[in-house]
């Protein structure tokens, strides 16, 4: 069983149950599923507009400085031998507590009480709900977990965090092998570039729009 939060007695409420309109809507077939995935496309697409922030592997686009470099302490976990995906899984629960602790008091409360009125079909906050900073946590939290719906971030999952696979698996197996200590390095860096990435999405949505749209597409790179 994974989970990054620190005390498993503490959770956010459950979600709030479907209104009947949208039970109705997902009975309709004017609003099927395979209709979901377009208007989310949109949206993303959208929000990428508003934010002004390109994909930073297109052509002339300038990567983001890291403001937390590799410590000693992610080179001796990446020198141990461990599994690759294990290594890197530990380095991603061990980020996300630490910034949930910066967090402090108000912002996780924010946090865990927006969690559970969060909709789906509706992932835009009103900034007077959440403060910039817990906005930009969910967000990278969202974007690594693999997450749509924040709730996902305080439950324990039984598979390892499908924003971290999916990130892995741009290296071959033989690479996987071959740079064993090198890409958690590597991953390190990456997860400070999304956070400050995050930062910037949050920002630029709030001082542009008053709201923040919580879609981890949003962050990719």
């Amino acid at each position: 069983m994974r989970c990054w939060y620190p005390d498993a007695r503490v959770r956010p409420p459950k979600p709030s149950p479907p209104s009947r309109t949208e039970t109705a809507r997902s009975q309709d077939p004017k609003f099927s599923s395979v209709r979901e995935p377009v208007a989310r496309e949109m949206l993303i697409e959208r929000w990428r507009r508003i934010t002004e922030l390109p994909l930073a592997s297109a052509a002339g686009c300038k990567t983001f400085t890291s403001a937390y470099p590799p410590t000693e302490e992610v080179a001796a976990s990446a020198d141990g031998g461990g599994h690759l995906l294990a290594t890197c899984e530990w380095l991603l629960r061990r980020r996300l507590r630490q910034d949930w602790t910066l967090l402090r008091g108000a912002g996780r409360a924010q946090v865990l009480t927006w969690v559970g009125q969060f909709k789906r079909d509706t992932p835009v906050l009103k900034t007077t709900a959440l403060a910039a900073d817990a906005a930009a946590w969910t967000l990278f939290a969202m974007y690594w977990w693999g997450a749509s719906h924040p709730a996902a971030l305080f439950t324990r999952s039984l598979h390892p965090p499908t924003g971290l696979v999916r990130w892995i698996s741009q290296f071959g197996i033989d690479q996987q092998g071959a740079h064993a200590r090198e890409i958690p390095r590597r991953f390190v860096l990456n997860m400070g570039s999304t956070r400050d990435r995050c930062d910037v999405l949050v920002h630029r949505m709030l001082k542009r729009q008053g709201s923040v749209a919580f879609l981890r597409e949003l962050c990719d790179f």
